[in-house]
């Protein structure tokens, strides 16, 4: 009775975790392939502290296996409201856990306070679309 009414669960309604568990049940498998991508919009109060982290932000983004894609620093915003003023930034890691896994790092966190220290930010995660079956 338990397996059946996990086969009837909607997978959309539920947290991450029960969805790893549902597809377990069911005898599927999650993507591990998806893209993640970090957008950051930032404004640099501080560029001797900021280039502190500059400096140990790519070793770590290696480490967790991301690649930096781009900045810009007179981007333009063609409709809304600008999120912060000043740099964006996009990188990207080749999924989740090794996003989680750059996140978490103790050391990168360590870094991360010259950053918070010097910027105004924002920093987004989005998912990138599903390998198409």
């Amino acid at each position: 009775m338990y397996f059946t009414l996990i086969r009837s669960l909607n997978v959309y309604d539920l947290k991450e975790s029960h969805i790893m568990l549902i597809y377990l049940l069911r005898g599927k498998k999650m993507s591990q392939n998806i893209s993640v991508y970090m957008v950051v919009n930032l404004t640099i109060n501080d560029p001797k502290e900021y280039r502190i982290y500059e400096k140990g932000f790519f070793s770590y983004l290696q480490k967790h296996n991301g690649s930096f894609i781009t900045f810009d620093d007179n981007r333009v915003v063609l409709e809304g409201i600008e999120p912060v003023p000043g740099r964006a930034i996009i990188f990207s890691f080749p999924s989740e856990e090794d996003a989680d896994n750059w996140w978490a790092d103790e050391g990168y966190q360590e870094l991360s306070k010259h950053r918070r220290a010097a910027t105004d930010i924002t920093l987004q995660r989005i998912k990138g679309l599903p390998p198409r079956t």
